[in-house]
């Protein structure tokens, strides 16, 4: 539950969105850094639907500057986003600059045509999820999807890593329904992220202005919500 988050599992995520960017241009800044960063995983697809209360909570949360809130998900990794194989609930905590993840695993489902948000949290009840994480889900719906490709990358010391989203893809669904085919809305942008531990602070604006980028304080969940289910 929320209240068995240590200190130590929280870390900094700094986030740079990238217009009409070249990725292979991308990556290879990437691979010239002095930080000599190097792919450590297989690239793979990560499929998301974004769960939030029926006023958006967790988004208005965000944009006003709330210091503690929480974020919830359904992730599955793969190329089909139909076949959701070893999801999980993510539910994700920031706590002002830093965040950390609680990650439960759920059993695999089909969308088939079309899953309901009654469904599927009847699944995830059923799991034995933390009842302070259950109680937090019966007031929460569907709000959007979405999906991309990742790759990742560490420095030589270990301290920092990268993740590298491209292939970004977006759709609205309804609140208490997923229909499937979407229609996905794919923007031509690159997200990079550079991921750190608290105690490794101190040097890591020497690694981020190596890339020249500017950094967002926007995260896909809020920047979908504002670009695509259109509450603004």
């Amino acid at each position: 539950s929320y209240s068995t988050v240590s200190e130590a599992q929280y870390r900094y995520e700094r986030k740079f969105v990238i217009e009409n960017c070249d990725l292979a241009q991308l990556e290879a800044l990437i691979f010239a850094h002095p930080a000599l960063f190097n792919e450590i995983y297989q690239g793979r697809f990560i499929n998301n639907i974004y769960l939030d209360s029926y006023n958006y909570q967790a988004y208005y949360d965000n944009v006003t500057g709330v210091s503690e809130r929480r974020k919830f998900r359904l992730r599955w990794y793969g190329d089909s986003f139909r076949e959701a194989i070893n999801p999980s609930l993510e539910v994700k905590c920031k706590k002002a600059e830093v965040g950390t993840k609680l990650v439960y695993n759920l059993p695999s489902f089909t969308l088939e045509n079309a899953i309901t948000i009654d469904s599927l949290l009847s699944d995830m009840r059923a799991d034995n999820l933390p009842e302070e994480i259950n109680c937090t889900l019966n007031m929460l719906q569907f709000s959007f999807i979405n999906r991309y490709y990742r790759r990742y990358y560490r420095s030589a010391d270990g301290r920092y890593r990268l993740t590298l989203d491209s292939k970004l893809a977006y759709a609205v669904v309804d609140s208490c329904r997923i229909t499937l085919p979407v229609k996905w809305d794919r923007p031509p942008k690159l997200i990079l992220e550079l991921k750190y531990d608290r105690s490794d602070n101190a040097d890591a604006d020497r690694i981020s202005n190596f890339f020249q980028y500017r950094l967002s304080k926007s995260s896909k969940y809020i920047s979908g919500i504002e670009r695509w289910a259109g509450i603004l």
